[in-house]
């Protein structure tokens, strides 16, 4: 029996290897790609237990890894990176789709890159079922990653450790189910996580450091090179508005250092008894000097959302326009270079449950400046957690990233082009409604793929 299950493994993998502010521009029809006619879901997973990474792919006994983890530990945020910014380094590829069937309807994907420019993907479906997908030369296979299931409505977080994918999870059934643990100092023992109560949990083995923050239990936790940990605090629900899943917003944010003591840095406060529309800053270099700015979403009954920029000590330098009336968001998306010179431009969409407006600006002195809109695309559906619905990254290989983001109906992708104005290079249809955050990963050649989750149990993933 032993040698049916290796011979089935190995004919698998055998196979595997085989832009100035103007009036609002109008859209020009843009190219589309359409779907290949030939392309085909691939065949429900068989009964079989899913094996588990790294396989014995050498007939000898011998592990043969998937990636090499001698220096690399890989990571898959939905959200993209560490620290919150929804860009993805790399350079053209995610040309091609393929379909693999799901055993229900995805909330969640997440994936990392693996040697020989393969994928693996984990699923979170809607009831909090993962499934994990091997991904090598158009060629899938299931397999298992642990832990099998998750709370419904907790987002993913995945690792690969040499060579082996499983999802972070809290340590403590007290901590919130609402967001994911993060890995600290890149020590596979160490974790940073939100507690029921609101509290940051520093744990290591056991709980060695608390801080009572009041954080909102949803809000993610980001981490920079230095180990510091930023994220939204002061929990409150003075601002009613309610679209991202609930009426509990913050109204501050924190940074915080793991080593060598834990402790907290600073607490800055929202001006004028705004809170932070949002679950987590962006915390990027927004002038290309090589320093951090943090952007977070400050929203009041009377102006709206205002994009404001802070420093790494809490000192506001910043802000963008208000929408000039309450119960209007703003949702802050990317830093990317997308100016064809290589200048960092800061992309989000404007009331993306109505009028849904893409907005590219700069940083000017005291003031994030305006330079292009394009109307009638969303990066988010109203009453969801999922603020990762948009992601940038120059999907094309121009050497210009593109922002990425759905229609309205959430039954295609625009890919918007910001060259002193905004427009839609071409779109990816859909035939289903896209319920996933964009998942996008860089290969070890820098090309890159794309992976979102459609209604009706499908995993769509972009590959070069």
């Amino acid at each position: 029996m032993k040698k049916l299950l290796f011979a089935l493994f190995f004919l698998i993998f055998a196979g595997c290897r085989a832009q100035t502010p103007g009036p609002t521009p109008t859209a020009t029809v843009a190219p589309t790609r359409t779907p290949s006619p030939t392309r085909t879901p691939l065949p429900e997973p068989t009964a079989l237990e899913p094996p588990v990474l790294p396989f014995d792919l050498s007939g000898v006994g011998i592990i043969t890894p998937t990636v090499n983890l001698n220096t690399l530990i890989l990571y898959g945020y939905t959200y993209q990176q560490a620290d919150g910014n929804r860009f993805v380094d790399g350079h053209g590829g995610a040309a091609t789709p393929i379909d693999i069937t799901l055993k229900g309807d995805p909330a969640w994907v997440v994936g990392a890159p693996m040697e020989g420019l393969g994928s693996v993907w984990a699923v979170v479906l809607e009831d909090g079922t993962v499934q994990g997908f091997l991904l090598r030369e158009g060629v899938s296979t299931e397999v298992r990653i642990d832990p099998g299931q998750l709370p419904p409505g907790m987002p993913p977080l995945l690792r690969v450790l040499r060579g082996v994918p499983s999802l972070i999870v809290p340590p403590i059934s007290s901590a919130s189910p609402l967001t994911h643990p993060v890995v600290v100092q890149n020590d596979p023992t160490r974790l940073a996580f939100v507690d029921g109560n609101g509290d940051l949990v520093l744990w290591e083995n056991r709980e060695i450091g608390r801080l009572p923050l009041n954080i909102p239990l949803d809000a993610r936790l980001l981490q920079d090179e230095q180990h510091r940990l930023l994220m939204l605090t002061q929990a409150t629900s003075t601002y009613p508005h309610g679209v991202l899943g609930d009426a509990v917003e913050a109204a501050s944010l924190s940074l915080v250092q793991t080593e060598p003591t834990f402790q907290l840095l600073w607490t800055a406060p929202m001006p004028d008894g705004r809170v932070v529309e949002g679950l987590a800053p962006i915390w990027a270099d927004l002038d290309g000097n090589g320093i951090r700015e943090i952007l977070v979403t400050a929203s009041n009954e009377d102006s709206g959302a205002q994009v404001l920029v802070f420093n790494e000590n809490g000192e506001r330098l910043a802000a963008g326009p208000a929408i000039g009336r309450g119960f209007r968001w703003r949702h802050q998306i990317a830093i990317a270079p997308f100016d064809p010179a290589g200048k960092l431009i800061f992309a989000d969409v404007l009331t993306p449950h109505t009028e849904a407006v893409v907005e590219f600006s700069e940083w000017v002195g005291d003031r994030l400046e305006v330079l292009a809109l394009l109307e009638d695309f969303t990066s988010h559906e109203i009453g969801s957690r999922n603020l990762d619905m948009a992601l940038a990254g120059d999907f094309d290989g121009d050497g210009v990233a593109e922002l990425v983001v759905p229609s309205p109906d959430f039954s295609r992708l625009a890919y918007v082009q910001y060259n002193g104005d905004a427009a839609v290079l071409y779109e990816d249809l859909l035939e289903a409604k896209l319920l996933t955050n964009l998942a996008g990963l860089r290969l070890e050649d820098g090309t890159m793929m794309l992976a979102v989750g459609l209604e009706g149990g499908l995993l769509r993933v972009w590959v070069p």
